[in-house]
């Protein structure tokens, strides 16, 4: 097998457990959609999400990830999050 079939074998498995996380996270995501519903509670909460998007950040630096991908990423999982919870 070439070097660059292995190499995006490599990142299949990757993405697949990527996959498998966003999945899991989704699934607490509908949980936390249940409570806020049952509790009144609004889908946004302003000051959770700049909690959480200011300690991914710091994370993507501490990693040496871009930032700008990082914001992308979470802004998109975000809005699905937000749509679940509603």
């Amino acid at each position: 097998m070439k070097k660059l079939d292995v190499l995006r074998q490599e990142i299949d498995g990757i993405d697949e457990q990527m996959l498998q996380l966003l999945k899991q996270r989704l699934v607490v995501v509908k949980k936390i959609g249940i409570w806020k519903k049952q509790n009144n509670e609004p889908a946004l909460d302003k000051q959770r999400w700049s909690q959480v998007l200011k300690s991914r950040l710091q994370l993507a630096r501490r990693l040496k990830i871009d930032e700008t991908l990082i914001k992308k990423m979470f802004g998109l999982i975000h809005e699905e999050a937000l749509r679940i919870e509603k």
